[in-house]
């Protein structure tokens, strides 16, 4: 049995073979061929805009072109710095206020004085003496919270007694209200009612002065303006106020200040205590104390448009133009 080849089928396959492979070839050249065209197209045209650019850039349009808009720049930045810096220079401190509530709070130094000063010496009317201190919340005795003080100043010498005066020892207070006051009764001599008073030391009361103990000046005691008179208990309601100045002043130095704002009222102590049944000249003052709220009033001032703010709106034009 003899097997029979078809030659003829073999060349065509081998021919349709070579055939394919020859097509397949001539495609792949060509895409090459048309890829390595456009990248030299590509580049001969980036070639192209670099020359014309630089060639632009150095002609007399080009740098006029560039001279005008680099004008325009520096005008409008120039006028933007100036705009700027007047917003800076007339800038004018702002305050803000907040209330911060606390559990408790630095009691004041408390002041009281005869508000008849000595003034060539000791006189009757410029007396003061202190009676005993309760404090309300418990009944409690405070006399030994207070210390005889005086102050001197030009215009004459104040009696006084000091409450809670010492820095290192100054105690905190979490009670509002009368319920929670710090009452003190003092004793003051009254003028002869058979004689001519001395205008200057006929008054009959008491001047209250509250501030930071170790930080009540003579001057604060002459120029205080709060008062209790002779057969009242007055009570003052304290509000803590802090002012604080978030710039240097005209020295250099931030101010930042605590004082205490009052508001008072007062009530009869009776007949038996004003005059003295047994001294007609005696008259008695009553002086309580304590918080409004537990808080702290804070001021703050700022300058609305500070050298930080003028920096950052400079650097940020800057950008803008770039």
């Amino acid at each position: 049995m003899s097997t029979e080849y078809d030659d003829d089928d073999d060349n065509y396959d081998i021919e349709g073979s070579f055939k394919r492979s020859s097509s397949t070839g001539r495609s792949a050249n060509l895409a090459k061929s048309k890829s390595v065209k456009k990248v030299v197209t590509k580049a001969l045209k980036k070639t192209s805009d670099k020359e014309y650019h630089e060639n632009f850039k150095h002609s007399k349009i080009g740098r006029f072109y560039f001279f005008f808009l680099w004008g325009i720049v520096t005008a409008v930045m120039a006028y933007y710095t100036y705009q700027i810096a007047i917003q800076f220079l007339d800038a004018s401190p702002g305050s803000t206020v907040t209330f911060t509530t606390l559990e408790r709070i630095y009691l004041p130094q408390v002041v009281v004085c005869n508000w008849n000063q000595e003034i060539n010496g000791p006189c009757d009317t410029c007396f003061l003496e202190f009676n005993g201190c309760s404090y309300l919340v418990d009944s409690s005795d405070c006399s030994s919270l207070w210390t005889p003080v005086q102050f001197h100043t030009d215009y004459g010498d104040f009696n006084c007694y000091s409450f809670n005066g010492n820095v290192s020892t100054r105690f905190y207070s979490d009670k509002t209200g009368y319920a929670g006051a710090y009452t003190a009764l003092f004793s003051v001599n009254i003028s002869n009612t058979n004689s001519i008073p001395d205008p200057l030391s006929s008054r009959t009361g008491l001047q209250v002065t509250f501030g930071i103990p170790e930080k009540i000046s003579p001057d604060d005691i002459y120029r205080e303006n709060r008062y209790a008179q002779v057969g009242s208990d007055t009570f003052f309601s304290i509000v803590t106020v802090n002012t604080i100045r978030n710039y240097l002043d005209e020295k250099n130095e931030s101010r930042n200040v605590t004082r205490y704002e009052t508001t008072s009222s007062a009530v009869n102590l009776g007949n038996a205590y004003y005059p003295d049944s047994v001294n007609p000249t005696k008259g008695y003052v009553a002086v309580s104390f304590s918080f409004e709220i537990i808080s702290s009033q804070d001021i703050n001032y700022d300058y609305g448009y500070t050298l930080e703010n003028f920096w950052g709106d400079w650097a940020g034009m800057i950008g803008t133009l770039m």
